[in-house]
This record gives C-alpha cells, structure tokens and sequence, in this order.
C-alpha cells in the first residue's frame, strides 16, 4: 500500500522519479523505485521527510483509498502533459479521500439523483430541453443562478478547484455514484469560470447519443451551459425573437444580470435564432479584428468558490465530533493554520 500511495504523491506533485531523487538529495531513483514497487519500505525519518516535499500528512502514506473515476477524460486538451494530468487526477483523489472519510464520520448518506439520466441527446434541442428541464426539476424558474457553484454543492455535485496549467479550464468525472466538477483555481473571469462549470455539468448529467462525434457533444454542452445560465424565454423577452442588429449595451444588461458573457450571449441568440449564422460570423470576425476586450464590456459581480466541505468541516470541529489535529489532517493544513481560520463565538 506505501508504494501506491508514494506513487500517488509523487504524481501529485508532478515529480519523476529522478526529480524527486535529486529532491531528496541522499536517496537514490532506484531506492524510490524500490519503495514504490514494495520492494522495501523507508522508514519513519523518510516518510516524514517526503511528507514535507509532497505537503501531506505523514498519514497519507498509509490511508487506503476506494476512489476510483470513470470516463477521466480530457477533450480537446492535447496541450496538457501526461504528468499533468496524472497530477490533476491525483490531487482530486486525495480531495475526495479526505472529504469523503469526513461525511462518514459525520454519517452523510445523501446520494445524487440525476434528473437527466432517461434523457438522450441527439441535437441542440434536446440539449436545450434538457436544460430547461434541469431548472424545473431543481425549481429555479426563469431566475439568474447568482451563485452556481452554491447551487450546484447543495444538489451533492462536489466542485474542487485546482492550481493547474493554463491549458486546463475544467472536467467532469464520476467517482462512483459521487459527479464531481473540477475547475481550474487560476480562472480569473467570473463569468468564463460559470460558463466552465456549466459546460462540464453537461458532460455530467448529458446521456449523448453514442453515435455523435466529439465536436457535437462538445457543441451541444455549450448549449445546454447556456440554456441553463439563461433560459430561452429570458433570452426572447430581452431581445426579441428575432433581430437585424443588437445593440452592445443590451448585452451588457442580460451580462451582469445573469452573469454570461457577451460573446456566449451571441453565441446564445444564434443557437435560439434571434440572429442568423451569418450575422454570429459576422460578429466573430470583428472579436477576432478589434479584441475581445472592446466587446466584453461589464463587470459581473459574484464570488464563486466552494464552500460546502469548508463549511462540514468547521461544523464536524465545532460540534467535537473530530478533533483540532484531525480536522486538521482532513483540510491538510497544520493546526496554528487551522486555528487562525475559526474562532469559536459560543
């Protein structure tokens, strides 16, 4: 078991055998590659002394993992290294180990319904349906979903951020019958961070039709993420249905009130057909001449950011249910930084 979990740890933090060597300075690749095939165990100086380089807990090491993804798929990621992705999937198995131990201790049982799941997607307007039926089935109605990845947590999609390379905006996968959407920390644009997530929850919930090439299902999860962040009667009532010119600061409202962006926006009056094809190009042609930056005025105001394992682990401490260290060992963070995030009020 050490050596899958050395494995894991080394791919975690992107190393090779040979960088971690030269890391450690006194042990050798093929010692490590020893360790990692069980060949010969360390013993407790270096186990501490990787923890320290990998930034675990000691007892990672020796924790048993029953994660397991299916379908962990990159599409249209070709500029993403293979170490990059073993350090993507790793980091989100050692997440999901950590949380999920904590629902057991807390008992949580809930259990993902996917209200899509009979659904088959053939064109756009299945996907457009489907969307429409998402917001019905989770009573959202016509409103704006001012806070996604809330909405999101409180239906039992686990969302994690991760620090990765910029090549990487987001995935969906599923371990076991957990969905979990991961997004890229460095997304700085709200509302292309929105889009992300809504776009995978597509490759999440979505029974696509098999028969159907990788462009089209990846066209018809932008049409669903768009329906689902503005529904198509929001759309018609704020420009009509249908439209010979569109005025930038119409845009702009339906933007920062639904927090989409300009471009998607077009994209969405095209999809709907409010604007013709030609005149999508046409506005995709002046984007490309003049800059993204002309057209993309307005500035969403939202916070998005996952709360919802934060918020069961500050009520798992407060309720004693675990203790400082273990609470601790779950954020994998050290104690004194735990401490200066809670300051008990009662």
């Amino acid at each position: 078991m050490f050596g899958e979990r050395l494995k894991s740890a080394r791919k975690m933090a992107g190393y090779s055998l040979e960088e971690l060597a030269n890391k450690l300075g006194d042990i050798t690749k093929q010692a490590l590659s020893n360790y990692e095939n069980n060949k010969r165990n360390p013993d407790s100086a270096i186990i501490i002394r990787l923890a320290k380089i990998f930034g675990v807990k000691p007892d990672y090491f020796l924790r048993n993992s029953n994660v397991k993804f299916e379908n962990f798929e990159y599409r249209k990621r070709s500029k993403i290294l293979k170490k990059e992705i073993n350090r993507i999937e790793e980091k989100t198995i050692d997440y999901l180990e950590r949380f999920i131990e904590l629902e057991q201790i807390m008992g949580f049982d809930e259990k993902f319904v996917n209200p899509l799941k009979n659904i088959e997607i053939s064109d756009g307007r299945g996907a457009e349906t489907a969307a429409e039926k998402l917001r019905e089935e989770w009573r959202l109605g016509l409103n704006p979903i001012k806070n996604l990845i809330e909405t999101l947590e409180e239906k039992e999609i686990r969302i994690f951020e991760i620090d990765a390379d910029k090549g990487f905006d987001g995935l969906a996968v599923y371990s076991g019958a957990i969905p979990i959407i991961i997004v890229n920390k460095d997304i700085d644009d709200i509302v292309r961070k929105r889009m992300t997530i809504a776009h995978e929850l597509g490759h999440l919930l979505l029974k696509l039709n098999s028969k159907l090439n990788s462009k089209e299902k990846e066209r018809f999860c932008y049409r669903f993420a768009g329906a689902f962040l503005i529904p198509k009667q929001v759309m018609t009532n704020g420009l009509g249905e249908n439209r010979t010119k569109v005025i930038l600061s119409e845009l702009e409202h339906l933007k920062l009130e639904y927090g989409i962006s300009i471009l998607a926006l077009m994209r969405r009056a095209r999809d709907l057909g409010i604007i013709t094809s030609q005149k999508y190009r046409n506005f995709c042609i002046r984007v490309k001449k003049e800059g993204w930056g002309k057209f993309e005025v307005g500035k969403y105001e939202a916070e998005e950011k996952p709360i919802r394992d934060k918020h069961l682990l500050y009520r798992a401490l407060a309720e004693e249910i675990i203790s400082a260290s273990k609470a601790a060992s779950i954020a994998n963070i050290t104690v004194s930084e735990l401490e200066n995030e809670v300051e008990l009020v009662v």
